[in-house]
């Protein structure tokens, strides 16, 4: 009785494992975006942290309300996969800019306002751009859709004996 007992218990957990593995590989996100309202940018989170250099994406800071000026250029975010590879680290940084200088110049200074983990098919809303007269923005992570396609399909399949 005891060995059938144990038995059902390893099936079950192997069951577990391969469907929590099956969700992390269908979730992983493929792509992140930043969105703040028509604007949108995104990019392909890469699989070593970084805070630094690109890959990143970005949009423009827009006031809060419209009698005020927000007192950054831009925000932009860096992100990278975390842990099963459901999740995203994304960075969020504030950026500020001399009158006429070029994206990515000397002239340019980001101050990191935000640290989240998104779920792929997830999105945080980031309120911190308020203090920098700005309105918020939205992360998105994206899980591949493909992949999601492809995994109703098999459920759709009738179970062959």
């Amino acid at each position: 009785m005891r060995t059938i007992f144990f038995s059902v218990l390893l099936i079950f957990g192997i069951c577990l494992s391969v469907s929590a593995q099956t969700t992390a590989e269908l979730l992983r996100p493929v792509r992140v975006d930043i969105t703040e309202g028509e604007f949108r940018a995104g990019m392909q989170p890469v699989t070593t942290p970084y805070a630094t250099g690109g890959p990143w994406a970005g949009v423009p800071a827009r006031a809060l309300k419209p009698e005020v000026t927000p007192t950054v250029s831009d925000f932009r975010i860096r992100a990278w996969l975390e842990g099963d590879g459901a999740t995203a680290r994304v960075l969020v940084f504030a950026v500020t800019r001399k009158p006429g200088s070029l994206i990515g110049s000397d002239d340019e200074r980001e101050t990191q306002i935000a640290s989240v983990a998104v779920r792929g098919g997830r999105s945080v809303v980031i309120t911190e751009t308020e203090k920098y007269n700005a309105r918020p923005i939205t992360i998105t992570a994206m899980p591949d859709a493909r992949a999601l396609v492809e995994a109703a399909e098999r459920l759709r399949q009738p179970v062959q004996r």
